[in-house]
């Protein structure tokens, strides 16, 4: 992903429940707040393109990267899902004062 700005990705949630590994700029909220400190996608620090292609390039020829992306991505899928997110809620909403 190659915003300047963006909120909660969706589109990074979306492509890790999809089971691909994620490369995105780190840009002021959103991606950093899913990924993590590159623990699952790699973060790039903005307006560098070749930081940006050398990670596309890094997980397209090294596959046991690519596929630890895959997994983490999965896992860290799941903590956004709707279940996941209905409990917080619950918690949230039924917790006492």
């Amino acid at each position: 992903m190659t915003s300047h700005y963006e909120s909660l990705g969706m589109t990074i949630i979306e492509a890790m429940q999809f089971g691909l590994p994620v490369v995105s700029v780190d840009c002021p909220t959103g991606p950093r707040e899913i990924l993590g400190d590159s623990e699952y996608g790699i973060l790039i620090e903005q307006n560098n393109v070749s930081k940006l292609a050398e990670a596309i390039i890094t997980l397209m020829e090294d596959e046991k990267k690519y596929q630890h992306y895959v997994e983490k991505g999965l896992a860290r899928a799941n903590d956004f899902s709707v279940e996941s997110i209905h409990k917080k809620w619950e918690k949230l909403f039924h917790a006492e004062p």
